[in-house]
């Protein structure tokens, strides 16, 4: 059975990363009603709540392959909420890019 002690980086990460989204949202509340500078704490505040998140998964006593596992599924659905934001354009641009680092592919491989 797994002790709580190992958990405690963890819930203090958790605790942490909390409390600094808690200010930040405040921070970006008052921005909006002040002047129009709340698009860049929006970003901030997303950007923190990732690495909220990416920091609790690597505290959390989870094995490597299973937290490498969780860590590569953040990282398609990132990949695939960016994709689907940007226009036509760049969307082709990021899937020749993505098919160029693969490598050549045979058609086996695609279905």
């Amino acid at each position: 059975m797994m002790e709580l002690s190992q958990y405690t980086p963890a819930a203090a990460t958790l605790i942490i990363g909390s409390i600094s989204l808690l200010v930040l949202s405040r921070l970006s509340q008052r921005a909006a009603e002040i002047d129009g500078r709340s698009l860049i704490l929006q970003l901030v505040f997303w950007g923190s709540g990732l690495a909220v998140i990416v920091a609790l998964i690597v505290a959390l006593p989870l094995e490597a392959d299973v937290r490498g596992q969780i860590l590569s599924l953040i990282g398609v659905v990132l990949t695939a909420i960016i994709a689907s934001r940007l226009p036509l354009s760049y969307q082709m641009q990021w899937r020749a890019s993505c098919f160029r680092q693969l490598g050549p592919l045979n058609p086996v491989t695609l279905f």
